[in-house]
């Protein structure tokens, strides 16, 4: 997708939420927090993503939202994005973020370590926009998971995807070519 405005990231983030990730079932957890009003979505330029990161942390600490998708509404590849995201992650854990929130990305090229740009396992974080998804570990940690309850739903997902039709996907992510 090209640069787009905050609203128009915001929208394109809420279709595929909706559309994909709660229609599809891939998030299991993601249907309450957006019902009950505790999901934030806020987009940003690349530029103002520290700024914008910040401000969602503090919502979601003082319980204002239970999680946040924080979208750049502007063109960043893949690689660019998940090195800043890796940035994002050390910085968390240098100042021990990492024990209160969950980081998770999300790009329109997303590729999980040693999968081949068109493996259809990748289209599980692949979002209209880059995206970085906040969650407090707290609400995580409430959902009483098994230590391979995250591996279970990536893999529940990736063969859900993967048994979708060309026209199915194509419908479901039309920013991707299939």
């Amino acid at each position: 997708m090209k640069d787009l405005d905050q609203q128009q990231a915001v929208k394109a983030t809420m279709t595929w939420l909706v559309d994909v990730v709660i229609g599809e079932n891939l998030c299991p957890f993601a249907r309450e927090p957006l019902e009950s009003s505790k999901l934030e979505i806020v987009s940003c330029s690349e530029h103002e993503l520290m700024a914008v990161l910040g401000q969602s942390l503090e919502n979601i600490n003082n319980s204002i939202y239970e999680t946040a998708l924080v979208v750049l509404n502007n063109d960043v590849d893949f690689k660019n994005f998940y090195e800043l995201f890796c940035d994002i992650e050390f910085a968390f854990e240098q100042n021990e973020l990492d024990q209160t929130f969950q980081l998770v990305a999300f790009h329109p090229d997303f590729v999980f370590e040693g999968l081949d740009q068109d493996d259809l396992a990748n289209l599980v974080n692949r979002s209209p926009l880059p995206t970085i998804h906040i969650l407090k570990r707290e609400s995580f940690d409430n959902l009483n998971l098994t230590e391979t309850s995250g591996e279970d739903i990536s893999k529940a997902n990736e063969e859900r995807l993967k048994s979708k039709s060309p026209e199915q996907l194509k419908q479901l992510f039309p920013w991707q070519r299939f």
